[in-house]
């Protein structure tokens, strides 16, 4: 059994439901986004009058052929983040691999 072999920080980790760090994370990146939407063109707190990506690209849509599809717009979403993200999930367990060949990658 798992239980049996988990030691007693791997256990309160396991049960631990909030990190606090994380939040701290959280918060850092929500700030930053807050910050480039608001501090452009020189003025502070524009938030209103610059929108943000996704509602700037539906409203470039609905200009150029007038209507939203929202299937396009998930693809169009979907082709340009999973190829990153997959290339980035392949380089990473390349290099894990490279670095710890003899090591057992495998979800207990």
């Amino acid at each position: 059994m798992a239980g049996d072999l988990a030691t007693p920080s791997l256990a309160r980790f396991e049960q631990t439901r909030v990190f606090g760090s994380l939040d701290g994370l959280r918060c850092l990146s929500i700030l930053a986004v807050v910050w480039h939407h608001s501090a452009t063109h020189g003025h502070v707190l524009t938030l209103a009058r610059n929108g943000f990506l996704i509602t700037t690209l539906l409203l470039r849509e609905r200009r150029a052929t007038g209507a939203i599809s929202l299937r396009r717009f998930f693809m169009r979403r979907t082709l340009r983040i999973f190829p990153p993200y997959f290339t980035l999930l392949a380089a990473t367990a390349l290099a894990l691999w490279l670095v710890f060949p003899s090591a057992n990658m495998r979800a207990p």
